[in-house]
């Protein structure tokens, strides 16, 4: 077999050893990772549930302040009849594939009314904690909004 240049400056031997090393670190890390997010997806329904009967939008606490959060998106299918649809328009072309940025682009540019996508849209919500670390925030109390 033919030395490499990491022979040179590492057996191969020992550079597999490194490798099994970082494998079974990378293996433990990514175990405890799916642990952590176990225990974080319970916080999180916790505090869905505490925020809900205190009917709060916010709380400030310790020098954070955590709200949720309230993402929308909406989608399009890639169904034979919502092809069907832009085809019927002379617009597959222009939009290939069903992409939220194109359509909104046929939108604004009027080839397209948006009352006409509303049988084929899908919605979707999701909420998102976010927790942001407040300078100076003295005892951090008192500032939850309802």
């Amino acid at each position: 077999m033919e030395m490499g240049l990491y022979d040179i400056i590492m057996p191969r031997e020992a550079l597999v050893d490194q490798l099994n090393i970082a494998v079974a670190k990378y293996a433990r890390l990514k175990e405890e990772e799916k642990a952590l997010q176990a225990k974080i997806k319970k916080c999180q329904q916790e505090l869905e549930k505490l925020f809900g009967l205190l009917e709060l939008r916010q709380h400030v606490y310790g020098g954070y302040k955590l709200y949720r959060q309230e993402r929308g998106s909406i989608s399009y299918p890639d169904t034979p009849e919502f092809k069907a649809f832009l085809k019927e328009r002379g617009l597959w072309d222009l939009a290939v594939s069903v992409d939220v940025t194109k359509l909104a682009r046929l939108i604004k540019s009027k080839f397209i009314q948006p009352e006409e996508l509303f049988p084929f849209q899908h919605e979707k919500v999701t909420h998102a904690w976010v927790l942001e670390r407040i300078e100076n925030a003295g005892n951090g109390e008192g500032d939850n909004q309802v």
